[in-house]
């Protein structure tokens, strides 16, 4: 009945039905209401279509996004009596912006709600796959993408929920697109200070992964999988480590924790290594630096006060979404940049070693926190971030050789050993052991090029991603001496490279 009545007519009109069956009931517990309304919709709301540029205006559609900007709640009644012509009507106000749609008398009754308002935009760096996931195909996937010059990249969708959501989150919603309010005078009047378009959530949910228990023998394929595609197998495991790392915790005055930048040297072209990490990992921003896009894009979000807006930062991105910085199309030796370049190369810095990116207020910058792993892909050594750890590739990188299953178990697997990371502690009957054997370490440093604290923490960090891989609940001697082997071998690549073409490390 509800499908039907959804196919052939407007969703507010359904809505106002639902409401006209206990209208006395309804005001007095407008939660009942919207609680009943999301009820019958259940159903439709778990088949209906992705939005795409052909959907007709109050269709339920399903769109999967990310919370790009807050604007504070707005208020609406629930209900309206409509006279007119010796009949009256009661009408929902829940997917309504105005009731100017009514030639007649217009009664508001019940309760005043609120309604939270976000600004939304397309995920971020979302693989084609991923997103294919969630259509249900490529051409569902295909057909809401649409022309681009038809594609929504911005809307302001409206929730009737007591929960808030914070800035740069990914939801699911389902809901409807409406007609922009008119005023008397048939203008436009403005739901934001931007005109974009206005979207009613009916439902949301947040994407759902699905966690399984990694197994040993699939993260030994990926592992051999990602050294046939490489060429090395130190190359590889670096690479692994950083596709499943995720920083999870900031303590007091420290680094934060299992951040694990890498810079991947070595490559005249990023074509390859791009395809590998967007085939295994969900949302990926591949940055392809130029000295217009530093110069002209800002990468940190800016409040514009006379729109009051807040304008998006290129990386201003969804949690866990990994950014490419590649540098291979930069041109050779000096080149200019203005405007926005300074602050660009500060904001990259700042991600890299902090985990934060500093919104800028005009007045003041404000940090916020985020989980973003980052890859700076260069010909020689990165020109504008220091990364501790560095790689240096063999040429003739090759694609992944793995089957479709495979991929898919690659990807769970993935996303699980980034969700167990948080859980893995330091084993305090070997902790001493760690500590005497970091000691020794310690004694080969130059104090004047390295520092005794971050070293450790960055080996700490190794020794977590590795006893991750290993299936291990805690970090072990047995762990730190793998991650001191990996360093040797690494770092053995490394001048090995530098040396070949001429580059001090």
């Amino acid at each position: 009945m509800v499908k039907e009545s959804l196919e052939n007519t407007a969703a507010a009109h359904v809505f106002d039905r639902i409401f006209q069956e206990n209208v006395d009931e309804h005001l007095k517990a407008p939660s009942t209401f919207i609680a009943k309304c999301r009820e019958r919709f259940s159903e439709v709301i778990e088949t209906c279509p992705p939005h795409s540029p052909s959907t007709p205006k109050e269709q339920v559609v399903r769109l999967r996004c990310m919370i790009q900007d807050e604007l504070g709640p707005e208020y609406f009644p629930i209900g309206a009596k409509i006279n007119g012509e010796g009949v009256e009507s009661y009408h929902s106000g829940f997917l309504r912006d105005s009731w100017m749609t009514f030639e007649k008398t217009v009664e508001i009754c019940g309760k005043t709600l609120a309604r939270q308002r976000y600004v939304m935009v397309p995920v971020p760096g979302a693989t084609e796959w991923w997103e294919n996931e969630w259509m249900g195909s490529e051409e569902l996937y295909s057909a809401a993408r649409g022309p681009p010059s038809k594609r929504i990249e911005k809307f302001l969708a409206k929730f009737v929920v007591d929960e808030e959501f914070k800035p740069n989150t990914i939801l699911e919603l389902y809901g409807v697109f409406v007609d922009p309010v008119k005023d008397e005078e048939g203008i436009e009047e403005e739901c934001h200070k931007e005109t974009i378009p206005c979207f009613h959530v009916i439902t949301h949910k947040q994407p759902e992964v699905d966690h399984q228990e990694p197994k040993e023998i699939t993260i030994k394929k990926l592992n051999e999988a990602l050294t046939t595609s490489l060429g090395d197998p130190n190359a590889a495991n670096f690479l692994l480590m950083n596709l499943i790392s995720t920083t999870y915790s900031r303590p007091a005055a420290s680094l934060p924790i299992c951040s694990f930048p890498l810079n991947l040297c070595g490559l005249e072209n990023s074509k390859r290594i791009v395809e590998i990490i967007t085939q295994l990992l969900p949302k990926v921003l591949h940055v392809k630096l130029t000295p217009e896009l530093i110069s002209e894009t800002p990468f940190a979000p800016i409040k514009n006060y006379e729109t009051e807006t807040l304008r998006q930062g290129l990386l201003q991105v969804a949690p866990g979404t990994t950014v490419i910085f590649d540098e291979t199309s930069l041109p050779e030796g000096n080149f200019q940049v203005t405007n926005y370049a300074p602050a660009n190369c500060s904001t990259m810095e700042h991600v890299l070693l902090t985990q934060q990116i500093r919104y800028d207020f005009g007045y003041y910058q404000l940090p916020f926190d985020v989980d973003t792993p980052i890859i700076v892909i260069s010909k020689g050594i990165s020109r504008f971030i220091k990364t501790p750890w560095r790689v240096a590739l063999p040429p003739g990188i090759t694609g992944l050789p793995s089957t479709s299953d495979e991929l898919i178990d690659f990807r769970q697997t993935i996303q699980t050993l980034k969700t167990k990371l948080k859980d893995i502690s330091i084993n305090m009957d070997e902790a001493k052991g760690v500590q005497e054997a970091f000691v020794e370490l310690a004694k080969t440093l130059d104090p004047k090029k390295e520092d005794k604290s971050q070293t450790f923490h960055q080996m700490l960090i190794l020794c977590r991603l590795i006893s991750a891989l290993h299936g291990k609940p805690s970090v072990d001697l047995e762990s730190w001496r793998e991650a001191r082997k990996f360093e040797k071998e690494r770092l053995e690549t490394l001048n090995e490279w530098a040396k070949s073409v001429n580059l001090i490390v």
